[in-house]
């Protein structure tokens, strides 16, 4: 479950904040507006006034902290910041190679896909503007031709399977029934049957060594 912070109780607001915490998946935790009568529809929520003071919340005390002592000058000036964001082998084979960022023409690049949060950060903490921002990448591994022998179109129907590091079976057959992150992005029906349905038609390869996606396009 997500928390929300509302901004802006009035209809519009109001009708989505009680569709998403209707849904089970978000709960407001705060809410900006500066009628009163209208941060009083949502009680247990932290009430404010004006957006400016709930956005002061906005990042963890870490970076809080963080924030400051950069801005003091304790730590000198900063000439390069060296970051990394490190991605799961898991998640980077079944998010962005046959998930649901794996086509730039389909979502976005891997930097704004993956690390856009981390951008935002960067930002916050230095206070400079980015002016320039370069990505790169490819598929290097997950290639027609470092498939194992006799590999099958999809996991399910693969002898390989059992011991594959990459088995979707085995990462993802185990949270069923769990409305939750990642399975909740393979499928709305969280059930077994449904993940088995998903995995039967999700990011296989077809007998011409090309990734497939949901919808049958070649990935390039």
């Amino acid at each position: 479950m997500v928390t929300l912070a509302l901004v802006g109780a009035g209809a519009r607001g109001a009708a989505y904040a009680r569709h998403a915490a209707a849904s089970g998946r978000g709960r407001v935790v705060a809410v900006a507006d500066p009628l009163a009568g209208r941060r009083a529809r949502f009680p247990g929520a932290a009430p404010y006034a004006g957006w400016r003071e709930p956005a002061a919340l906005r990042y963890t005390p870490y970076t809080r902290v963080l924030k400051a002592l950069l801005d003091s000058g304790r730590v000198g000036e900063i000439v390069s910041i060296q970051h990394l964001e490190p991605v799961g082998w898991w998640h980077q084979a079944h998010s962005y190679v046959r998930g649901n960022w794996r086509r730039t023409d389909e979502a976005t690049f891997m930097l704004l896909a993956k690390s856009c949060h981390d951008l935002d950060w960067l930002v916050h903490l230095t206070g400079r503007r980015v002016t320039r921002v370069s990505s790169f990448g490819g598929l290097k591994h997950f290639r027609p031709e470092n498939r194992p022998a006799g590999a099958a179109e999809r996991c399910l129907d693969c002898a390989a399977e059992p011991g594959c590091p990459y088995s979707a079976k085995r990462l993802h057959l185990p949270l069923a029934g769990r409305d939750a992150w990642p399975v909740s992005v393979l499928t709305d029906d969280v059930s077994e049957e449904g993940v088995l349905a998903a995995l039967r038609t999700h990011g296989s390869i077809d007998g011409d060594g090309e990734i497939v996606t949901l919808e049958g396009t070649p990935r390039p």
